[in-house]
């Protein structure tokens, strides 16, 4: 077999293996010695002494829907998702696997917020240390400003993102 051969072979093997990965994952919760709720997905991110009072929270694979009725009542099911969620009523689970479904949706786009700032913050320093005029700093220091107020926007968004996902687990 030859070179060639065998890294189109492994490609292969690479892609299948990758495409399989989207089944379901779970989720660990703990509590820190500050009191305050952790939740990952890396159980080898927990510290050791927080394994053995940790919770398992299972993704439930979210039902297929059709792409029409999917796109045009988004708005609807989030917001029903979440009034049940908040009333505590149940209907056999779904209402929890759409609620973890919005959760995962939400815990996204944070991400990439945070990515975003990160990237941010890395051009603002960048900017700043290239600038010498007093002109440019105080430019820099507006979009700092700006910055700044983007960071808090995200942290209470992030905090209320956290707050959701206590109530979730606390609900299971």
């Amino acid at each position: 077999m030859g070179k060639s051969a065998i890294f189109v072979l492994f490609s292969a093997v690479m892609v299948l293996a990758s495409s399989v990965v989207s089944a379901q994952a779970d989720y660990y919760g703990y509590k820190d010695a500050k009191g305050v709720w952790r939740y990952t997905d890396d159980m080898g991110s927990i510290p050791a002494a927080y394994r053995k009072s940790m919770k398992v929270l299972k993704s439930e694979k979210p039902e297929e829907k059709p792409a029409e009725a999917a796109d045009s009542g988004k708005a609807a099911d989030d917001k029903g998702t979440d009034a049940a969620a908040k009333s505590g009523s149940s209907d056999g689970g779904k209402g929890m696997g759409a609620r973890l479904e919005m959760l995962n949706r939400e815990r996204d786009a944070l991400e990439k917020e945070r990515e975003s700032l990160a990237a941010e913050r890395s051009a603002l320093e960048q900017e700043r240390t290239k600038t010498a005029s007093r002109k440019s700093q105080a430019e820099i220091n507006e979009k700092a400003k700006a910055y700044n107020e983007r960071v808090k926007a995200y942290d209470a968004r992030r905090q209320a993102y956290e707050k959701k996902v206590k109530e979730t687990v606390t609900a299971r």
